[in-house]
C-alpha cells in the first residue's frame, strides 16, 4: 500500500511538472517555428538544445519537447546526437507540396460545388472582392493574406479535419518558400484571375470545372515559384 501510494504521488508529481512545462514548451515552439518559417533560422542551420535552453533562460526539457514537436512537423530534423537542424528546402519538397494541394484542394472544390449554400458563396465572393481591392492598391502582403484566407475558407467549409490538418502542416513549409521569393515578380493579377475562375465554377455548381481550375491554379503557382527560385538563387539555397 505504501509503495502504491508513493507511485501515485510520483505520478501526480510528474503530471504537475508536465502541465507546468506545457505553456513554456508551446512558447518556445511558437518562437522557433516563427523564426524557421520566416527564415530567421535558415535551412540547414544547427539547433542545439543546450544552447537554446541558455538563450531562452530555461531548462532543457521544454526546449527539447519544442524541438521534437518541430521535428514531427517536418520543420526540423535530427542531425547528430543531441543536435538538430532546420530542414532543408528541396525541389522535391516543392513538387510534393503542390502535388498534395492539387489532390486535396481539387477534391474539396469538386465536393463544395454540390453543397455550397448562399451564405457560404457570399463569404467567398467577399474575400474575392477584397483580393481585387488589394491588387488594385498594389498591396502584395495583403493579397497573400487574403489568398491564404480564401483557400482556408474553402477547406473549413468542406470541414474534413484530416485534410485541414494535412494542409496546415504544408502551409508552414510553403510559407518558408514564400519568404524565399519575397519581393520577386508580382503575379497577383494572374492569380486573381485564376481564383475568379474557380469561384465562377462554384457558382455554376460545376464540380469538375472547379477541380480543374484549382489544379491549373496550383500548377501555375508551382511553376512560377520554381522559376523565381532558380532565377534568384543561381547557386540555389534550395537543394536537389
Amino acid at each position: 500500500k505504501m509503495q502504491t501510494r508513493h507511485l501515485r504521488r510520483n505520478g501526480e508529481w510528474d503530471s504537475m511538472i508536465e502541465q507546468e512545462h506545457q505553456p513554456v514548451t508551446l512558447s518556445v515552439y511558437n518562437e522557433l517555428k516563427n523564426k524557421i518559417v520566416s527564415l530567421e533560422l535558415m535551412p540547414g542551420q544547427i539547433l542545439m538544445v543546450q544552447q537554446l535552453s541558455k538563450d531562452f533562460g530555461i531548462s532543457r526539457t521544454p526546449v527539447r519537447e519544442a524541438v521534437v514537436r518541430l521535428r514531427d512537423d517536418g520543420l526540423v530534423e535530427e542531425s547528430d546526437g543531441r543536435k538538430f537542424r532546420v530542414s532543408e528546402i528541396t525541389w522535391r519538397m516543392i513538387d510534393d507540396i503542390y502535388e498534395t494541394r492539387q489532390a486535396l484542394e481539387g477534391l474539396v472544390v469538386s465536393r463544395l460545388a454540390e453543397s455550397l449554400v448562399p451564405e457560404q458563396i457570399e463569404r467567398l465572393d467577399s474575400l474575392l472582392g477584397q483580393m481585387r481591392q488589394a491588387v488594385g492598391q498594389g498591396d502584395l502582403a495583403r493579397y497573400f493574406e487574403l489568398d491564404d484566407e480564401f483557400h482556408g475558407a474553402l477547406l473549413r467549409i468542406h470541414g474534413n479535419r484530416v485534410i485541414l490538418s494535412c494542409i496546415g502542416r504544408i502551409k508552414d513549409q510553403q510559407q518558408r518558400i514564400r519568404f524565399l521569393t519575397e519581393g520577386a515578380r508580382d503575379r497577383t493579377e494572374e492569380s486573381l484571375a485564376e481564383h475568379e475562375r474557380i469561384l465562377q465554377c462554384l457558382h455554376a455548381h460545376d464540380g469538375a470545372g472547379a477541380s480543374e481550375q484549382m489544379r491549373l491554379h496550383l500548377q501555375l503557382a508551382r511553376e512560377d515559384t520554381k522559376n523565381l527560385l532558380m532565377t534568384r538563387y543561381p547557386r540555389p539555397m534550395v537543394k536537389d
